[in-house]
């Protein structure tokens, strides 16, 4: 079972759960929060928690939901028949504006980075040759099949090829498979220093969170 799915049974799932949910709890799209209706703090505090992947959880009636479906439930109506997945790859996070109805396939491809990522791009990985000259990997994942993209002089000339092949195979545009400021690491340690990472990484996109990340 996937950890996007929950424990309720599929007939119960589509014809009773959203109005048992719009009845006792309300869901706020802007914050992504869900209360109870009738409660002196509104908060139901299980919704507080989250499990060993990242998804906000509660047990509610002997069972256990996640509660980007009961979100996605409220707001629209029905429940889910497939995966719900979060756009910028944060699943604690079920503002409205970040949930979308979303394949398998899909929501695998929207993964956040993972702290200890060794480059801080998603498909680039470092190569150290016999030679001691180092390069640079670029691979991607389609239809259930490792692409390799090549081997390059630079850090920022394989996360251009990355972020080129995740268009061509339809990957999300959102942000969440880059983390800055380990690349600005990375490539310092590269001798990156006198070349500009820009144009590899967006302009726009990569000096909006150099100063994020300064400032955070």
């Amino acid at each position: 079972m996937s950890a996007d799915l929950d424990s309720a049974g599929a007939d119960e799932q589509a014809h009773s759960l959203p109005w048992l949910f719009r009845t006792i709890f309300k869901y706020d799209p802007d914050t992504g929060k869900i209360v109870l209706r009738f409660s002196e703090d509104g908060e139901f505090p299980e919704l507080k928690t989250h499990d060993n992947v990242g998804y906000r959880r509660f047990h509610f009636m002997g069972k256990n939901y996640c509660v980007h479906r009961v979100a996605w439930a409220i707001q629209t109506g029905a429940w889910p028949d497939g995966e719900i997945d979060h756009i910028n790859g944060d699943r604690g996070d079920n503002r409205w504006a970040n949930l979308r109805a979303a394949s398998p396939q899909q929501n695998s491809r929207n993964k956040a980075i993972p702290t200890n990522h060794g480059t801080g791009c998603v498909g680039v990985e470092k190569r150290v040759l016999r030679s001691g000259a180092v390069r640079w990997r670029a691979t991607i994942h389609f239809n259930k099949r490792k692409i390799r993209l090549g081997q390059f002089a630079t850090i920022e000339e394989a996360i251009a090829a990355r972020r080129q092949a995740e268009v061509r195979y339809g990957y999300p545009s959102g942000q969440s498979r880059i983390d800055y400021s380990k690349i600005l690491r990375v490539a310092s340690e590269d001798g990156a220093e006198g070349r500009s990472l820009s144009p590899a990484l967006g302009a726009h996109n990569f000096q909006t969170n150099l100063h994020e990340d300064a400032s955070a």
